[in-house]
C-alpha cells in the first residue's frame, strides 16, 4: 500500500482461491508488523465474490469490528472457509490521529494456507492509495539540482567575464 492521510482511508480487496478438487479447507491469517506511532485503524470483511463499488452483492460478512492494527508480527487467523469456495476479502485502513509521524510505516500481509492444491490471493484496488509517511528522497533531488545548476551558472558567468573582457564604451569627442 502506498500513503495513507489522516483525513482518508484506504480500501484494500484480496481474493483467495484454491485450485484443488478435493475436500479441505483454506486459513487466511493478516499478520502485521511496523511502528504503532502512525494509528492505524482497520476493518475487515469478507465476501463470497469480487466487491464491485465497495459492496457485496450476496451480503458481506464483518470479519473484524474497527481496531488498532497489530503490528507486533505476530500472525491472527482472520477467516477459514471450504477449499471449494472462493472468498474477497476487503480491508478498510485509516489513521487515528493527525500527529506528525515522519517516515513511519506499517506492512500489513496476508496469508493463505491449506488445502491441497494451488492456492492463489490477488489484491484488486478498489480506490487509489495514498501513502504513510513522507518521501524525502524527490524534494532532496530537486533542491540538490537547483543548487547545482545555480553553481554551474555562476561559474560559467565567471569563466565568460575572463575570457571575453568588456569591452570600453566609445568615447565622444
Amino acid at each position: 500500500m502506498a500513503r495513507v492521510s489522516w483525513t482518508d482511508s484506504v480500501e484494500w480487496q484480496v481474493g483467495v482461491t484454491s485450485t484443488t478438487t478435493e475436500t479441505g479447507s483454506v486459513v487466511v491469517n493478516l499478520i502485521g508488523t511496523g511502528s504503532s506511532l502512525l494509528g492505524l485503524f482497520d476493518t475487515i470483511s469478507s465476501c463470497p465474490e469480487r466487491w464491485v463499488h465497495h459492496s457485496c452483492a450476496s451480503g458481506a460478512t464483518l470479519i473484524s469490528a474497527p481496531a488498532a492494527v497489530p503490528v507486533d508480527g505476530i500472525s491472527r487467523q482472520l477467516a477459514q472457509f471450504d477449499a471449494a469456495e472462493n472468498t474477497w476479502f476487503m480491508i478498510r485502513l485509516w489513521r487515528n490521529h493527525s500527529n506528525d509521524i515522519g517516515a513511519e510505516t506499517v506492512q500489513l500481509r496476508l496469508r493463505a494456507s491449506g488445502a491441497s492444491g494451488e492456492l492463489t490471493a490477488s489484491p484488486a484496488r478498489v480506490a487509489s492509495l495514498p501513502g504513510t509517511g513522507t518521501n524525502i528522497y524527490l524534494p532532496a533531488i530537486v533542491s540538490g539540482g537547483a543548487i547545482t545548476l545555480g553553481l554551474a551558472t555562476a561559474g560559467l558567468a565567471r569563466l565568460t567575464r575572463r575570457w571575453w573582457p568588456a569591452e570600453p564604451e566609445p568615447q565622444l569627442q
